[in-house]
């Protein structure tokens, strides 16, 4: 998918939610390219690699970026449903979601071949069906952003004017998070 396909008439301009992309490293093709088409839409993508982590203990690093994130979007292909980080990474964000529920756990499943047996418990979105031959499908990318945007909250509007906020209701969503 080319970058310049999608022009939003509202641009987050690097606003949007903060998401971290879960992936094997021998999919890192795959997860740069879902990086670049959600950034091009705005929204803050971290995605590590091997040189990004060097020198750092990474129970603590991975748990950090996850604590870090709205959204952990997990890329679940044959090999990160070997891989043992990528069920650490989502050990950690189930128990966030368990905790605090501040996290949206994303998984995209490429395959089901050794799923995590987590996972298979929540909804996800299906991509197995999807020709990677061109890149990565415009319709995958629309629905890993659509269910993105999912965690932002807006400011609720006065019911008498529309041009100011519902004060009492942004008091309680900040004293209180999300109603």
């Amino acid at each position: 998918m080319n970058d310049r396909e999608f022009n939003p008439k509202f641009p987050l301009r690097g606003k949007g939610p903060r998401v971290y992309i879960s992936y094997s490293f021998k999919d890192q093709a795959l997860a740069t390219s879902i990086n670049h088409a959600l950034t091009a839409r705005g929204l803050q993508v971290t995605q590590d690699d091997a040189e990004s982590l060097v020198s750092q203990h990474l129970p603590t690093a991975l748990s950090a970026r996850i604590e870090n994130s709205e959204v952990l979007l997990c890329l679940l292909t044959e090999i990160a449903n070997r891989s043992n980080w990528c069920r650490q990474e989502i050990d950690l964000a189930l128990r966030r979601v368990k905790d605090t529920r501040s996290l949206k756990l994303l998984p995209v499943v490429f395959s089901t071949e050794n799923l995590y047996a987590p996972i298979s418990e929540w909804s996800y979105i299906d991509a197995t069906r999807h020709s990677f031959s061109a890149g990565i499908p415009l319709a995958l990318v629309d629905k890993i952003h659509k269910e993105c945007l999912g965690v932002v909250e807006l400011l609720p509007l006065s019911k008498n004017n529309p041009f100011s906020f519902d004060y009492e209701r942004v008091s309680g969503l900040i004293e209180h998070g999300r109603d």
